[in-house]
């Protein structure tokens, strides 16, 4: 079963996730909040990464979401064409933080983080 601590799973920064991370650091450094772009920092590398790595299936299942609109439901049946195109068994799970929501995809023995926001 994956999540248990069996199991890891090799958490891997994506560009996307990247490119996120340093828009938040200029909006934050723009607002004159630094600290927050450094507590984000801390708080992704001393707990949500070693959690997803030692329980990855911890996040919520995207999907398990309805979506509200016709827009999010174009963008849902997209990222499920792109998730099958990775792997049989990969799957899209979201882990909300206290200001920010992490979406990862677990693919095999992997957690491959896509979005911060």
């Amino acid at each position: 079963m994956r999540g248990s601590p069996k199991q890891p799973a090799a958490a891997e920064f994506t560009a996307n996730f990247e490119a996120n991370l340093a828009a938040i650091e200029v909006f934050l450094t723009e607002s004159q909040f630094s600290q927050g772009y450094a507590h984000l920092l801390d708080e992704l590398g001393e707990v949500v990464v070693p959690n997803i790595e030692r329980f990855p299936a911890m996040g919520r299942p995207f999907f398990a979401h309805a979506a509200q609109s016709v827009e999010a439901l174009a963008v849902a049946d997209r990222l499920c064409i792109r998730l099958a195109r990775l792997a049989e068994y990969a799957e899209l799970r979201d882990f909300v933080m206290h200001d920010y929501v992490v979406l990862y995809a677990l693919v095999r023995d992997s957690a491959y983080l896509l979005l911060s926001t």
